[in-house]
């Protein structure tokens, strides 16, 4: 079952649509459609509660998503 989605970013290349952003439960989030734009069948990458995805980008078929995570000690 996929979470609620907060989006903040989509990026499609070729047929396939990148979603980032938030879910529900306060973790960042990725949505893949597997390369079907008629009838889109998305997986799901969450990560840690705390973070956030605010922009995501494809090249090369690496995938990158830009945000935060407030669990990652800095200083």
């Amino acid at each position: 079952m996929f979470s609620v989605l907060f989006n903040n970013s989509i990026f499609i290349k070729n047929n396939d649509i990148y979603v980032s952003g938030r879910n529900s439960a306060g973790a960042a989030l990725l949505w893949k459609n597997n390369g079907s734009l008629t009838q889109p069948v998305f997986t799901e990458t969450i990560l840690p509660n705390g973070s956030y995805g605010f922009s995501v980008f494809v090249s090369d078929n690496i995938v990158y998503v830009a945000g935060y995570d407030a669990n990652t000690n800095q200083g």
